[in-house]
């Protein structure tokens, strides 16, 4: 703290001065909280009393809570978080000022949007936050928490001296005049602040915040007086205007304690006993059960009743009020004997007319018609029983609903016009065919008679439909017998005609026939020997046909056999130190044929039929691996296809295979791995895409590049291009990979 005199003093002066200030302040802070107790307490009691009886109380003890929440949250500065201390307790002290304002709006009946309220209690926060955090400043603070109760007082007092109904304003003006105080009170703060900014925290202010303190604590006392004096006027208005009307009215009135005794009781309870005949005694109008009254209102809450008293031949409508604040029971009796003898006669009206009605319904419910009522509203106001059942719904259903709903969209425009029509004034008759929903179509006689009163207007639509379905339909039959008799008639005599034409052509026909059956015999005679000769020809034809491809087949078979043989033989002469080119060049050459065999084979067995991809792969791969020694091991693996190849493209493809199975025994694998060849084909249409790869180590990159031709896979190539028509790729996959494209040959 600064120094108040001309010289300095020492620090633990100045320590003692700030802790006598702390001391102070915090005192002053538990005063307030104590006052703001009682006033809570005072406000509760309020509210308790008076909350069935007049609106607003709740929400002034709500205010009275959050002042006081808001002053204890203030006084714990620095022992709790600022943002409880500072920002929640500065936010309930506004919060509570605006509830105050949502009570008395509801004390003057006059209510309004909530919203301008809590968009300023919002902004209010958001200031809190961002003086308290963002940027520290004690003097905004108090100015902001000033100005939003400079803003809501203000409203109050506008509200409680402007705004309220003319007969209260007598009764707010007070109350109007302590808001007034309390915003000129934070207009003056918020000056004092702008012109003596304060410095440091707040507990450094000293005896400036104070006044501020102790000024709202004693507004706040004065409010809560006023408040009380205020409910306190409007109640005493009430029982003042009560006792006018009690004294003035011209109905019985009396009341009662709790003990059941007749405490007051106007001049016109003592003329109702006396035009009675009845001896001068209020306690007449005492209805029994009272005492069940008391007990339902025994938790404090005014209870309401009505029921009606008899008095020689006199009946009273009796109003009861429990009030069990004041030990009494209001009672407010009008005599009701002429509207209860009209009542009762309505009754017996309403009875005969009940019987009446019900009779009608029977007669109409088991009546063989279809019968109902449209209003001018076109709408259903009685259907028989028949009636609903034949839309399969409930009477119950039925009535009340719209015309146009029930019937149905195809009948919709027209049953419309019908009743414009009938509400016109037009009765209208007519037979028809309607699909009713549960019995089905059914031939209708229908009549639309229009209810008429005795000025002409019209006030709805008879509508009644006699079934003539049966009729219809004997109708029907009876013409359908006629016509089926004439033509019956008709038919036998055409029948008779035909008859007659038919068995003149069956004459003539029959003679036709026996004259080329005569012709037919002879030809089938001459046919049967010529085919007995084809057939001998045909024989001979075949049998030669089949010797000659069996020798055609047996010789190339020996041919080929021979060709491998001498091969063989020249590779058993070669001498020691030949070339290995040469011998190399035997080796293929031998296996080249040795599968064009093997297809030759497969072809020959076939009778030159198209050939199984799956079969070809099988036979050629498992004849080139069937020279590799037993050391090494080899799996061979064709997955499954409908693939099928022409004797033209089977040889192409076997010699394909073995080039590729030869150059994957030189090649791939090793000894202690097995060699796999696996083959695959793909059909889509016309086009096959076979797939031949190995598990060695691929493919040399000059060959993927085109830089080195070796004469297998010219070989490939070729056979792919001439006999195939197609093409081939090479790359590496975890080993050679060769794929073929090329179209199917038929």
């Amino acid at each position: 703290m600064r120094p108040r005199g001309g010289g300095s003093r020492s620090q633990p002066e100045v320590e003692l001065e700030a802790a006598m200030n702390l001391l102070d302040l915090r005192t002053v802070f538990v005063g307030d909280a104590l006052s703001g107790l009682v006033c809570v307490v005072f406000m509760a009691l309020l509210w308790a009393r008076n909350r069935k009886r007049i609106a607003g109380p709740g929400f002034w003890l709500a205010n009275a809570v959050l002042q006081v929440a808001g002053i204890v949250l203030l006084g714990l500065r620095g022992d709790i978080p600022d943002f409880l201390s500072v920002v929640l307790g500065n936010a309930s002290l506004v919060g509570g000022a605006v509830v105050l304002y949502w009570g008395l709006e509801r004390f003057v009946g006059r209510r309004s949007s909530p919203v301008p309220n809590l968009l300023i209690l919002a902004a209010f926060v958001a200031a809190m936050f961002y003086f308290e955090y963002a940027f520290p400043s004690l003097a905004a603070r108090i100015v902001c928490l000033s100005l939003g109760l400079l803003v809501v007082c203000g409203e109050c007092a506008w509200l409680l001296l402007g705004h309220a109904d003319a007969r209260l304003l007598s009764i707010t003006r007070p109350v109007g005049i302590i808001m007034v105080n309390y915003a000129g009170w934070n207009l003056v703060r918020i000056g004092a602040t702008w012109i003596w900014p304060p410095a440091g925290d707040f507990y450094d202010v000293g005896w400036a915040a104070y006044g501020p303190v102790l000024l709202g604590q004693m507004l706040f006392l004065a409010l809560s007086l006023g408040l009380y004096h205020m409910v306190a006027q409007r109640l005493s208005a009430g029982i003042q205007r009560e006792a006018a009307f009690t004294t003035t009215n011209p109905n019985p009135v009396l009341a009662v304690d709790r003990s059941g005794a007749v405490t007051y009781f106007n001049r016109a309870a003592t003329a109702a006993l006396d035009r009675l005949g009845l001896p001068p005694d209020a306690g007449a109008f005492i209805p029994a059960g009272l005492g069940d009254l008391w007990r339902e209102s025994a938790a404090g809450v005014p209870a309401e009743h009505e029921c009606r008293v008899t008095l020689g031949n006199a009946v009273f409508l009796e109003s009861i009020f429990v009030l069990p604040e004041f030990e009494t029971v209001h009672i407010y009796a009008r005599d009701i004997t002429a509207r209860v003898r009209v009542e009762q006669e309505q009754q017996r009206s309403a009875a005969a007319l009940r019987e009446r009605e019900a009779l009608l319904g029977i007669i109409l419910d088991h009546t063989p018609t279809y019968v109902s009522y449209v209003d001018r509203d076109r709408r259903y106001r009685f259907v028989n029983q028949r009636f609903a059942e034949s839309f399969g719904q409930p009477v119950e259903a039925l009535v009340g609903s719209p015309v146009v709903d029930v019937v149905g969209e195809a009948y919709r425009q027209r049953v419309s016009e019908l009743i414009d029509a009938a509400l016109a004034g037009q009765s209208l008759t007519f037979d028809d065919c309607v699909d009713l929903p549960v019995p089905g179509p059914r031939w209708l006689i229908s009549s639309y008679l229009p209810d008429s009163d005795a000025q002409g207007r019209v006030n709805g639509v008879f509508v009644i439909a006699y079934d003539i379905t049966d009729r219809k339909e004997a109708e029907a039959e009876i013409r359908r017998l006629n016509e089926d008799l004439e033509q019956r008639v008709a038919e036998r005599a055409a029948q008779f005609e035909a008859a007659n034409q038919e068995l003149l052509a069956e004459v003539a026909e029959r003679r036709r026939m026996e004259a080329t059956l005569r012709d037919s015999e002879q030809r089938s005679r001459e046919l049967a020997s010529q085919n007995a000769e084809l057939l001998v020809v045909s024989r001979e034809d075949a049998a030669t046909k089949a010797t000659l491809l069996q020798e055609v087949n047996h010789r190339v078979k020996n041919n080929l056999a021979a060709v491998i043989g001498l091969l063989h033989l020249e590779q058993a002469h070669l001498a020691a130190d030949d070339r290995p080119a040469y011998r190399s060049l035997v080796d293929d050459l031998t296996r080249r044929l040795q599968s064009l065999a093997v297809v030759h084979d497969l072809l020959s067995a076939g009778f030159w039929a198209p050939v199984p991809l799956g079969v070809l792969a099988e036979r050629v791969l498992q004849a080139a691996v069937a020279v590799v020694p037993r050391r090494r091991r080899v799996e061979v693996q064709v997955s499954p296809t409908a693939v099928q190849f022409v004797p033209r493209q089977a040889n192409a493809l076997g010699l394909i295979f073995n080039e590729l199975a030869t150059n994957a025994l030189k090649y791939a694998g090793s000894e202690g791995l097995p060699l796999r060849l696996a083959v695959q084909a793909d059909q889509t249409g016309d086009e096959v895409r076979l797939e031949f790869r190995d598990n060695g180590p691929g493919f040399p990159d000059e060959v993927l590049q085109g830089q080195r031709h070796a004469v297998g896979l010219h070989l490939v190539e070729s056979l792919a291009g001439l006999d195939l028509g197609g093409a081939v790729t090479l790359r590496n996959d975890a080993g050679a990979v060769v794929v073929l494209n090329f179209r199917l040959q038929q």
